[in-house]
């Protein structure tokens, strides 16, 4: 998973650059014949990856690839919300009772770990004087056809936490044409007994490989505390 995702990394600039004609896929209704064999191979991926009982492998396929909604699209609450290891990143996955899933984590860095300049890699951690900076970060959010992640960089000190830049490789391994896109800091510090700083991705997509198409409007966002730090998603219908 860890290889398939980097190979779909799209560098961008502060702009965030995320709507380039040659991020976005076309739209799949006119390629479903080109890219259905590899989307149901993706598709069968995740379905292994994510622990989804094999009863619902063949109804899940044939709905994405006719481009109807997923349970887990519809803004019905989840039947299950557990924790979830993935791709070595520590987050939630909440299931649905058609089979289909979110799953949405943040990279957990080991903040007694030593790391030196020749290992940088994923979410790097350097401590001086009680304070802790934090860079390379993978925040990520997806299901069946999308998945979605940014990398962010915050510092900890005693009682307080700062966002302290923008994300720098925001990445698309999706089925789904990118509309429109942006990256707000929402809160740029965080201080004991306040709300934790937070940065959003907004990402409106039009998903749908067989004749239906789907738009929707997603946020993913990071919480940054000065003991903890969350991720959550969520669908704008």
């Amino acid at each position: 998973m860890r290889s398939r995702t980097l190979k779909s990394i799209v560098t961008a600039g502060a702009a965030l650059a995320l709507v380039l004609p040659h991020s976005a896929p076309a739209p799949a209704t006119a390629q479903a014949s080109d890219q259905s064999p590899s989307f149901e191979s993706v598709i069968e991926e995740r379905l292994e990856a994510f622990a989804v009982p094999d009863e619902f492998h063949e109804s899940l396929t044939l709905t994405a690839l006719q481009g109807e909604p997923l349970l887990s699209d519809s803004g019905t609450p989840p039947s299950s919300v557990e924790p979830w290891w993935h791709d070595g990143m520590h987050g939630t996955i909440s299931r649905w009772d058609d089979g289909s899933y979110q799953w949405s984590g943040m990279e957990r860095p080991q903040e007694s770990l030593p790391i030196g300049p020749s290992s940088v890699s994923g979410c790097t951690v350097y401590t001086s004087a009680g304070a802790s900076s934090f860079t390379n970060c993978r925040v990520s959010h997806g299901n069946l056809v999308r998945e979605y992640a940014f990398t962010l960089n915050f510092s900890r000190w005693p009682g307080r936490a700062q966002i302290s830049g923008q994300p720098w490789g925001p990445s698309f391994d999706t089925f789904c044409a990118i509309q429109s896109s942006s990256f707000n800091v929402l809160k740029r510090d965080s201080y004991a007994n306040s709300a934790p700083a937070k940065v959003r991705l907004t990402v409106t997509e039009l998903c749908g490989i067989g004749q239906a198409g789907i738009t929707g409007t997603w946020w993913i966002q990071a919480n940054i505390g000065p003991t903890s730090s969350s991720t959550s998603a969520h669908l704008w219908n």
